[in-house]
């Protein structure tokens, strides 16, 4: 069922899929090189507009030297102020959300990443729980909602009130918390035209969404988490068309991204599940 929501046509400005021909995913960067390379990308004029935070395989610990971060990156013509984190436990991640909301930052962007840790010589240990995170200068005074760990219950009640029964969408969402039994969300109120074609789609039921809605006209997703069951937001923005892969391997991304390049499609979101790559790509209206 695809629940429409109003709301006027222009935009979040960041979120233009500005083509600029230059490959915009940043692989594979160290958590100790993130905030470097976070401040190159600025200082060139460019904007991060999705963040996708893993860990090695071959490590068997979660801090900064095993985290490893994939960035899709944009031109920032009008220097929109952005912000973001990897790699850090909840309480800091809390501290720069607070610090982010009071300068009128919105999160656009979360992840996290939760691993056991054993103690040395492997009796017992904990679960640590990691935060990654993007934020925008709210310059459209846009109304949103954000929560790092709550229950499934009450992400379901958000969920209900603030998009089925509201005027909000769904940005994106991340089992959090030990053993992943929390959830982390945003929701924000566009000013752009959004639906959710499924909530929880299985593939099936994806495929048949995707072949009808990525086409001409008919919208591009602002956001996906795949899995047994799709969850994504549908974004109208005048967008001409999208491509969405769903399982990739790295030669078939960077094949991928190479072709995309060259027919005038840009990556606007990357997710990594299961050692394969999903990947959005938008191209715009001409004229």
């Amino acid at each position: 069922m695809f629940a429409a929501l109003s709301g006027p046509a222009q935009a979040e400005g960041y979120l233009q899929p500005f083509i600029d021909g230059r490959n915009n995913l940043h692989r594979n960067i160290t958590g100790n090189d993130l905030d470097a390379f976070a401040t190159t990308l600025r200082e060139s004029g460019r904007i991060v507009i999705d963040i996708e935070m893993e860990n090695i395989a071959e490590c068997t610990s979660l801090n900064k030297r095993c985290l490893r971060f994939h960035l899709v990156s944009a031109p920032n013509p009008d220097r929109r102020g952005w912000d973001l984190v990897g790699g850090v436990p909840k309480d800091d991640y809390n501290d720069l959300w607070r610090t982010n909301r009071d300068r009128d930052y919105r999160p656009t962007d979360i992840e996290a990443l939760t691993k056991h840790v054993s103690n040395p010589g492997g009796r017992g240990g904990a679960h640590k729980v990691y935060y990654a995170g993007l934020w925008v200068e709210n310059r459209e005074n846009l109304a949103w909602a954000s929560f790092t760990e709550i229950e499934r219950s009450r992400f379901d009640r958000e969920f209900r009130e603030r998009v089925r029964n509201g005027s909000m969408v769904l940005v994106d969402h991340q089992a959090s918390g030990f053993s992943n039994q929390k959830v982390a969300a945003i929701f924000v109120r566009p000013r752009a035209e959004h639906r959710t074609p499924r909530w929880k789609p299985t593939q099936a039921e994806y495929s048949a969404d995707a072949a009808r809605v990525f086409g001409p006209g008919g919208g591009w997703p602002l956001y996906m988490k795949p899995g047994a069951r799709f969850d994504m937001t549908l974004r109208q923005d005048g967008v001409r068309q999208a491509r969405v892969f769903t399982a990739l391997n790295d030669q078939q991304l960077a094949n991928r991204l190479t072709r995309a390049r060259r027919d005038g499609f840009q990556l606007v979101d990357i997710e990594r599940n299961g050692g394969k790559w999903l990947a959005v790509f938008v191209r715009r209206r001409s004229g």
